[in-house]
């Protein structure tokens, strides 16, 4: 999903201190696909922080943030959505309040996703048609019990 060069790779950490992480000074998009900014509250050296993490986009965001966040608490998460999924023309980032997995009722093997962002219509990602009959919804994320322990929703 985000692509960079390892020509622009930052060097990170102290002199005596070894990482396994690595920065880079910018990447870019590889798709034009709706993706997720979470910012995540942790301590750090006794200090409350936060992080952000770019996440990926469905499905693979519903598997990737119950381990990235373990240990951590949510604080928010943002959808970050192309001109395609949100028809606005432009690119733009909303609160995420929810988030369902949805199958047509002819063919249960199509799946898509409905986002639910806050003072906007939801959004609706989906092979089928838009009038099309909906088997089951499955709840992956939800905001409404301001959800800061994702681990006890899918964990």
């Amino acid at each position: 999903m985000i692509v960079t060069l390892d020509q622009v790779e930052m060097p990170w950490g102290g002199l005596l201190e070894e990482s396994p992480e690595r920065r880079w000074e910018h990447g870019w998009l590889a798709d034009k696909r709706a993706w997720f900014f979470v910012r995540i509250g942790r301590i750090r050296n006794g200090v409350e922080d936060d992080l952000i993490l770019l996440a990926p986009p469905m499905p693979q965001f519903e598997y990737v943030l119950p381990r990235l966040i373990e240990g951590h608490w949510l604080i928010d998460v943002m959808l970050v959505s192309p001109p395609s999924l949100n028809g606005l023309g432009r690119w733009a980032m909303d609160p995420l309040k929810s988030l369902y997995e949805v199958s047509s009722q002819r063919n249960p093997k199509l799946q898509g996703y409905i986002y639910e962002v806050d003072g906007r219509e939801s959004m609706r990602d989906w092979p089928f048609d838009k009038y099309e009959t909906l088997e089951e919804e499955k709840v992956i994320f939800s905001m409404s019990e301001k959800t800061n322990n994702w681990l006890n929703m899918h964990g």
